[in-house]
């Protein structure tokens, strides 16, 4: 199980905020769920991002610390994301 854990942690950064974007449609169409899962799949690429930023700046190598990371970064991305809807949107 230990060696699956990051696997599914980054899974989760991927399949949370595609729930969080389908949750916050009133109608969900096959275009608004297309629409929630590549606003999803970039929100993982943020947590890539805050992910590579750590890890250039500093000397983490845990794969669980790392895994985590990208997920708290996904999380922001689609909580950001969700915010400037509600706002804007």
């Amino acid at each position: 199980m230990n060696e699956t854990l990051p696997s599914l942690i980054i899974l989760a950064a991927l399949i949370a905020p595609a729930i969080l974007f389908l949750n916050a449609t009133a109608k969900p169409n096959a275009a608004k769920i297309v629409h929630a899962l590549m606003m999803s799949a970039l929100c993982l690429f943020m947590g890539f991002l805050l992910s590579a930023a750590v890890i250039k700046f500093s000397t983490v190598e845990s794969q669980l610390i790392i895994s985590t990371l990208i997920f708290v970064g996904s999380a922001l991305a689609a909580i950001t994301r969700l915010i400037w809807l509600r706002r804007y949107g």
